[in-house]
């Protein structure tokens, strides 16, 4: 088996990297939203009749920071592979014109 070329490792790293960056903000946000249900239900058994105190208050921040703050890097995230991937099949697609003007100079004489 051939080892990969430098373009080919740094790409297989790029990857690795992207996935892992991918994979930690996930857990955050399921983290996150994990502990505000948490938080949100041990205040409605700890006071079911009128949720208050710093519970509520914990459990509206933690659900906040979700909202206002995970969901936001969760789709630039998202945001950021859909634009990798695009600029992947343009290269792709750039490659493929190329050969096919290569072969079709090569078909009709035009190269030596």
């Amino acid at each position: 088996m051939a080892l990969p070329t430098t373009a080919e490792a740094g790409r297989l790293h790029e990857t690795s990297e992207l996935a892992r960056r991918k994979r930690k903000h996930e857990y955050a946000a399921l983290l996150t939203t994990g502990i505000a249900i948490t938080v949100l239900l041990a205040n409605l058994v700890i006071n079911p009749t009128q949720p208050q105190g710093l519970w509520l208050k914990v459990g509206w921040f933690i659900t906040t920071m979700g909202l206002f703050v995970m969901l936001p890097l969760l789709v630039f995230e998202a945001l950021r592979q859909v634009r990798k991937e695009s600029l992947e099949r343009i290269e792709a697609l750039e490659t493929r014109i190329q050969e096919l003007n290569e072969a079709d100079e090569r078909a009709t004489g035009r190269v030596q």
